[in-house]
């Protein structure tokens, strides 16, 4: 019985570090070209990521980052760790 009872107080706390370890927000991958439809690569680059509602019109988060594109083109971000705007959290 007491092997059982460590055994679940061991679980019980692995999962409640997994959930506090867990980030704020969501991944946010996106490929970025210019006007002219080439790539933008190993550069920086600002973004304004906006969340409405269904019909588009009510912005209920906003925020922007500024992150550096990889050699495809490609950014990664976590959506609710740049910087908030409208004094609205995610």
């Amino acid at each position: 019985m007491k092997i059982r009872n460590l055994i679940l107080t061991i679980a019980a706390t692995v999962a409640t570090l997994a959930a506090v370890a867990q980030t704020d927000g969501f991944s946010y991958q996106a490929v970025v070209r210019n006007t002219a439809g080439e790539l933008v690569d190993n550069s920086k680059v600002g973004l304004r990521l906006t969340l409405t509602d269904q019909t588009g019109k009510q912005v209920m988060y906003q925020e922007t980052q500024t992150v550096t594109t990889n050699s495809y083109g490609v950014l990664s971000v976590t959506v609710g760790t740049g910087q908030a705007t409208g004094g609205k959290t995610l």
